[in-house]
């Protein structure tokens, strides 16, 4: 290793404590000269950080990154299209409003939303219903297998799904790509939306226990509204952790457990579901 002579190092500390000859400045252009040249004050050679062991650096790549997850609840359906509705109150870019709505509607990571195309989203009826379907690639399957995704055009979501189509989808053809986004671009827009005060759980990095759930302040983020997809699905369509693998082409049903989350008012509904069509058959 090739390192500077002791003078040149004595005048670089010099320039670079502003070149004072105090005796305070040459103690401390002394301190300077030991550690760039790797000796202690006692004349030791100091340990080189470069000196450790290929085996030590993998044992440290290896352990456990401990990393603090915050886990939003939905806000729910007509909160999100109130936002919609009112979109320019956010400060984001207008048209940026498609690109949630396709994110919740069809519930996919910022760089699978930002892949479909025009081609990829089709109109059906099954089973007596209208339906959107959408064919989407699944970035984390290894084995490149694409999905598909359907929304009904009927539920309670018409509202939103008649916006995306009417005032986007129609004025794409063919192959087009519908957004072509940079996935900081999203991540910037997505934090101006201010979702308000919610309920939010922080996982435990060292046993991954959930704390009890706090309400606070809230910006969204691209993947928060794929979250609000699958939650919704869990409550709303009654879809089982089965369901929501086929939906999202996980390759178990782990995932599930995260995404569909229930608080007390979510348990609730479910509930009464269940109550009113056993009052519904007597």
């Amino acid at each position: 290793m090739i390192m500077d002579n002791e003078e040149d190092v004595f005048n670089k500390a010099i320039s670079a404590i502003g070149g004072k000859n105090t005796r305070e400045s040459l103690e401390k252009t002394q301190q300077f000269s030991d550690s760039v040249m790797g000796v202690d004050t006692s004349g030791k050679v100091a340990e080189d950080i470069n000196s450790r062991s290929l085996e030590q650096m993998k044992e440290q790549r290896s352990l456990p990154r401990l990393q603090i997850k915050d886990y939003p609840y939905s806000i729910g359906y007509e909160k999100l299209l109130h936002i919609i509705k009112n979109f320019e109150e956010t400060g984001c870019s207008p048209n940026f409003k498609y690109f949630i709505i396709a994110s919740y509607l069809f519930g996919g990571r910022v760089s699978e939303t930002n892949k479909l195309t025009r081609s990829s989203i089709t109109s059906r009826i099954m089973h007596g219903e209208p339906y959107l379907v959408a064919r989407m690639i699944t970035l984390k399957r290894k084995d490149g297998q694409d999905r598909t995704v359907v929304c009904p055009k009927n539920s309670f979501e018409h509202e939103m799904v008649e916006i995306f189509e009417k005032e986007f989808l129609s004025h794409f053809y063919g192959n087009e790509i519908l957004f072509n986004l940079d996935r900081r671009y999203a991540w910037h827009q997505c934090h101006k939306i201010d979702i308000g005060p919610i309920l939010v759980k922080r996982q435990n990095p060292t046993n991954r226990k959930w704390s009890t759930p706090i309400r606070q302040h809230f910006n969204a983020y691209p993947h928060y509204f794929r979250h609000m997809r699958l939650t919704s699905l869990a409550i709303d369509y009654n879809y089982s952790d089965a369901s929501l693998r086929e939906f999202t082409n996980w390759k178990s049903t782990a995932m599930a457990a995260t995404y569909t989350a229930l608080n007390a008012s979510d348990q609730a509904l479910k509930m009464n579901a269940v109550m009113s069509s056993i009052r519904n058959l007597k």
